[in-house]
């Protein structure tokens, strides 16, 4: 739950309010236009004095991704961005593969992981989270299915199942693996990818039977595919996503909850998530 420890000003929610109207699409866009926002907090130290760094992997739309310009974008990157500002800190972002964003944190070359990081107890043992949104996983097939997948279940056996590498889908689809085994039906073939992006390609040229994403990621992706691709079955395994910082940071992660704090007060928080039509993953206190 996020920390309601401190009463946010009228005149800062307000200010808070304009900053997505304010903040250009690029990195460096957002920190101009963000210097002219009120800080709600004072700014927490920092691996770089000025500047809030993010690790993030920017192959999950609609929560991070690239424009056609390769601009950072998406749902979780522009929080990430509108919550700098509010603790007095530009927002930076580096590029970092998934399986590789908590050892890229302690190694001290971010200062928050946002990445559709899922809050588990055996991550919360090694960082400290803010959670910020919500997120289950999907099973994406091909518009025609040929092997008629109908979602998290043993239609999976004996295929080729895609996921991306270091994910809770991994460890979903490898659940369902041996189910399907000690059911006395065939294992399924997996098939790992560095990029969500990438295995739902392979779904729609055939080199794979069905890949497990977000459900965000899942949805989005086949909303996109002008009907070549399509979500089976229910979504499954709903949990909160949150911003990691590490272990025992109290003053990052506390000026993060006091900055989200703000931001969903302001209004701007549903704001991101109906621009990228991901309302449905807002955290209970946004409701």
């Amino acid at each position: 739950m996020i920390s309601k420890k401190r009463m946010i000003p009228a005149a800062v929610i307000a200010m808070a309010g304009l900053m997505l109207t304010a903040c250009g699409s690029s990195t460096e866009a957002a920190g101009d236009a963000g210097s002219d926002v009120e800080a709600v907090v004072d700014a927490p130290k920092t691996i770089s004095e000025g500047e809030l760094t993010v690790c993030a992997s920017f192959g999950n739309p609609p929560n991070a991704y690239y424009t056609e310009s390769h601009e950072e974008t998406g749902a979780e990157t522009d929080i990430a961005r509108a919550l700098g500002p509010l603790m007095g800190l530009q927002t930076k972002f580096v590029e970092t593969k998934f399986a590789s964003v908590i050892p890229t944190l302690q190694a001290g070359q971010c200062d928050v992981i946002m990445s559709s990081l899922y809050i588990k107890p055996e991550r919360e043992e090694v960082v400290d989270f803010v959670p910020y949104m919500m997120s289950g996983q999907a099973v994406v097939v091909s518009k025609d299915n040929p092997k008629g997948i109908t979602g998290y279940d043993d239609t999976m056996c004996g295929n080729k199942i895609g996921f991306q590498v270091s994910t809770t889908a991994e460890v979903a689809v490898n659940e369902q693996g041996k189910k399907c085994e000690e059911a006395g039906k065939p294992a399924i073939s997996v098939v790992k990818t560095e990029e969500g992006t990438m295995g739902m390609q392979q779904v729609q040229t055939g080199q794979i039977d069905a890949y497990v994403d977000t459900q965000s990621a899942a949805i989005y992706t086949a909303g996109k595919s002008n009907g070549s691709l399509q979500v089976t079955g229910d979504p499954f395994g709903m949990i909160e996503i949150g911003a990691a910082v590490k272990k025992g940071n109290t003053e990052l992660k506390d000026a993060i909850s006091t900055a989200l704090d703000a931001l969903i007060e302001s209004g701007e928080y549903t704001n991101i998530l109906k621009k990228y039509k991901t309302e449905d993953m807002a955290i209970e206190d946004a409701k």
